[in-house]
């Protein structure tokens, strides 16, 4: 499956990396928030980053900050937020704005995913 997957996005040419961004949930015994993907939308108007809970009873309010790399080399951050319910996957919408007129998106980058109940 995941051999399919990276052929389409070779073959779509949207370059996408999440850096295995984690939060660590306090008093989760261990428990925490992963990033585990981030895409582009066909036509590049939002960013789904999909969040994992791992937690069996504690969710978290999470925030998630990407950057987006245009076709012409320039970069823009933006951020969604979101609660992660226990033991889910979740899916953060982040829309995203045009560069001159057009959402010609190259890549996008998790950097960072906090929360209210993330330990630092």
């Amino acid at each position: 499956m995941k051999k399919v997957l990276l052929f389409l996005i070779v073959l779509l040419g949207i370059n996408l990396t999440s850096n295995a961004q984690l939060c660590e949930i306090r008093g989760g015994n261990g428990a925490s928030v992963e990033v585990f993907s981030a895409t582009i939308e066909e036509g590049g108007s939002m960013v789904y980053v999909t969040v994992s809970n791992d937690s069996n009873d504690i969710s978290a309010n999470v925030t998630v900050n990407v950057s987006v790399e245009y076709k012409d080399g320039s970069k823009l951050s933006f951020s969604g937020k979101d609660r992660a319910l226990p033991n889910q996957n979740t899916v953060i919408k982040i829309p995203i704005k045009p560069k001159n007129g057009s959402w010609m998106c190259k890549s996008v980058n998790v950097d960072s995913i906090t929360g209210s109940r993330c330990s630092e």
